[in-house]
């Protein structure tokens, strides 16, 4: 399985509790969110990651080399990362259309571990984690389920 990873954004609306660095960097714990997804996308057996980065790439690129990540992981610059996301996700087509399972995350979400094991797992060919306990708020990604 391999999975894309979307960290192009400016994170403005965190502007100002972590400097002008991007959210994947902020820490948690003693380590920086980044390090945290790719831990757990090599514990739950992902063999690639395709990160897409555009703001601040080069400290994420850093990261990177601090890190050492286990897993192969292919970064993508997406220079028209204020376009949104989807602009993002565009950049790394090649790795969403290989034919391979492909695990589609952000790169600001914090997640407890035991959520990536049913993902990865799953028989279905297309699925999502859902949170029940929504509660309608300013955030601009959702997904609405009927």
């Amino acid at each position: 399985m391999k999975a894309i990873m979307l960290a192009a954004g400016r994170g403005s609306r965190l502007q100002g509790t972590h400097g002008d660095g991007p959210k994947c960097l902020m820490q948690f714990d003693g380590r920086s969110l980044l390090e945290r997804h790719i831990r757990l996308l090599t514990r739950a057996g992902v063999s690639t990651l395709t990160l897409v980065v555009g703001h601040a790439s080069e400290k994420i690129e850093q990261e990177l080399q601090r890190v050492k990540p286990a897993i192969e992981v292919e970064t993508i610059f997406n220079s028209d990362y204020l376009e949104g996301s989807v602009v993002s996700l565009w950049a790394a087509r090649a790795t969403l259309t290989a034919g391979e399972d492909v695990l589609l995350m952000d790169a600001d979400v914090l997640y407890d571990y035991r959520m990536l094991a049913p993902l990865v797992a799953t028989r279905h060919e297309n699925c999502f984690l859902f949170d029940g306990d929504y509660v309608p708020g300013d955030e601009p990604v959702k997904l609405c389920v009927r």
